[in-house]
Formats: C-alpha cells, structure tokens, sequence
C-alpha cells in the first residue's frame, strides 16, 4: 500500500483519481480547500467512487486543511520517503478579469506546494496541467513549453505553472512529473462526469440552453473536420496512477491516437440525437446563434485547430488507444439528464450573462446583419 497526498479531490479529476487510487488499496490524504471538517471531500470521493462502479472505503482517506498555517508538522505523522504529491486543485477559471487569482494559486501556490513536498522528504511532485499550453499546434512534445499563444486564463496560468515547476524541481534536483489530460469527459462505461460545464461540456450545456429558450435550430461558427482530443476520466486517472508506480519522469501528454468520434461533425450529431434539435454548421443568423458564440468563445480557438499531439510515454505502455463512440453517447446522456432532472441549473439567462453581458451579444448580431 502506498500514499498519496492529493489536492483537488472536490473536483471531478482529483475525485477520480482519488478513487482509483482507494481502489487499488493505497491511502489517500486529501488537501482541502474550505472543508475542514472534509464533509464535501468524502462525498465527492464517494461520488466517483458510484460513478465508477467502486465500492467506497472512507478508512483509507485522511482529510487536511490546505491553506493551514501548520501544513508541514500536521503532514509529518502521516506520510513517509515512499509517498508522492498529486496536484490537482485548480483556480478554473477563463476569464481574464481572473489572471490575477489564477497566477496566484495556479503558479504561486503550487510553487510552495512543490517545496512542500520537498520539505516532507517526498518521493515526487505530480501536477496536473492541460494538453493546450503549446504555442505550435502542429508539432506538441512531452517537453517544456517555452512559447505560448495565451487564450484565456486557466491555460495561460497552467503554462505559467508549468515552466516555473519544471525548471524548480530541476534546480531542486526533485523529482517531477507534469501530466497534460485532454479534455476530460464522462466515464467510458457509465457515463458519469461531475457535471460542472468546463471543456466540452461548456458547448453542450450552451446547446442545451439554447434548446431551453424553445429554439429548435442553433447555427455554429465551428469547423466540422477537427477532431478533439477528447479523452475518458477513467483513462485519465488509470494512466496517472500506472505512470505513478513507475520511475518515469517528465511531461506526459494524456491522449488518445486515434479519436474520430470527436470529430466535431460527428459529435454535432450526436447532441441533435440526444437533444433533438438541429445544428448546422455555417454563419450566425440569430441573437441565440451570438448568444452560443460568445458562451464558448474562450475556449473556441481550441476547437478550430488540427492538433498534433505527441504521446510517446502513453504509446509505449499501452500501443494504439481509441476513443469510443459508445463512450461519448453515455457521456453526453448523463449531463443532459442531470441537468434535465433540475431544469433551473440550465439558468438561461446566464447564457448571455457569461457572455460578458447581453449588450455585447446583441451587438455582434448587429454587427452581422449590417455586414450583409
């Protein structure tokens, strides 16, 4: 049995991986954010464990307070020069009003953590990036990014982090490990997710806003050929935890080889079939066709780029990996009905709050109409 001391375990990565880990026997000390009592941390745990078919084992989960002033004396007890750090927690935010508090927790904070982890005698410090912090779609290595084209604040943040974690742990001669998940969607077997509206799911709660304000016909600004690098939780957290009992080190890209479900033409219908609505590709006509567009503009780029992604750590311990169609219809039809059992989480009107404000909706629409 081993340890692992996690950050993020209220979230939907760090839940899973929690849970992976419990299930395999080891021991997880979880490193809190406003949980002191670790209510929310058990139940998030015990979630992914349901979502994953596990059985759940709240005696193999220790839960700390992460901004505690005494961190390092509280961990001593419990931990030992065999147990590693995983970093998970994030600020996720897109917005740029954000960088500020990004910068701080996202960089700042998972700097301490790392001499934390060296302070303790650790084995290694794992941190948890994201797949887009490269400048050059087209050619993405397991390597330290140097260059970055900025999109919005959580990469930005992450690609900050990265360098600076990186080039510490190799000044610090720590042992260091930087994991780049593709975007993370719904286990490939149940379909379970955690439902918050990051990545993919961002666009389909949009369609399904949209859906919800009675429109049967939604127009996207979107290239259908780009396949996204769509990737399953219960992948992720199972390649993370293989790469965990290894001595393999360094940047590790999470993603599959081949992924033509995502295709985007092909997940378009896929949510039509779910949600039984008609999306067609082309210009924006419609306030709600802006309304979508700027709902998902932060994380649009991303979606209109063929990315080249190298996956030589994940090649050579698994060979080909594929996604499943299968997998991305039990992913989308355990959001939608989540959603569908408490219409008011959709909260339409949000739509076009997030969109900056509804002003600037209504002016894009403008804009296009006075165009043609």
């Amino acid at each position: 049995m081993s340890k692992f001391i996690i950050t993020g375990t209220t979230g939907f990565l760090g839940s899973a991986i929690a849970c992976d880990l419990i299930n395999q026997g080891h021991e997880v000390i979880a490193l809190s954010r406003n949980d002191k009592k670790g209510d929310k941390t058990l139940k998030a745990i015990y979630e992914a464990c349901m979502g994953y078919g596990y059985s759940f084992d709240a005696s193999k989960i220790k839960v700390f307070d992460l901004y505690s002033d005494n961190l390092l004396s509280e961990l001593k007890d419990h931990v030992d020069s065999e147990t590693q750090f995983l970093h998970s927690a994030a600020h996720m935010s897109y917005a740029w009003k954000s960088m500020g508090d990004a910068a701080e927790f996202n960089v700042s904070f998972s700097t301490k953590l790392l001499l934390l982890a060296r302070d303790l005698g650790l084995k290694s410090f794992n941190y948890i990036s994201t797949l887009f912090t490269s400048n050059d779609y087209q050619d993405v290595p397991e390597e330290i990014h140097l260059f970055n084209h900025p999109q919005n604040t959580y990469q930005t943040s992450k690609w900050f982090a990265e360098n600076q974690l990186s080039l510490l742990a190799n000044n610090l001669e720590f042992p260091i490990r930087i994991f780049r998940p593709g975007i993370v969607i719904g286990h490939s077997e149940t379909g379970w997710s955690s439902c918050k509206a990051f990545g993919f799911f961002m666009f389909l709660l949009g369609f399904m806003q949209v859906k919800s304000m009675g429109k049967k016909v939604i127009n996207i600004d979107l290239d259908p050929e780009v396949e996204l690098p769509l990737v399953c939780i219960d992948d992720i957290s199972s390649w993370i935890g293989q790469f965990l009992e290894s001595d393999n080190y360094g940047f590790f890209n999470l993603a599959y080889n081949h992924t033509k479900p995502a295709q985007i033409n092909n997940l378009r219908k896929l949510i039509q079939n779910e949600l039984r609505i008609e999306i067609n590709f082309g210009g924006l006509n419609t306030l709600h066709d802006f309304a979508f567009d700027r709902k998902v503009k932060l994380n649009k780029d991303f979606a209109q780029k063929i990315w080249n992604f190298h996956t030589h750590k994940l090649d050579s311990q698994y060979g080909q990996r594929s996604l499943d169609n299968s997998s991305m219809i039990k992913s989308i039809a355990y959001f939608v009905k989540h959603y569908e059992a408490d219409p008011k989480k959709l909260d339409v009107l949000r739509m076009f709050r997030k969109s900056k404000d509804h002003v600037l909706v209504v002016n894009d629409f403008i804009k296009n109409k006075i165009k043609r």
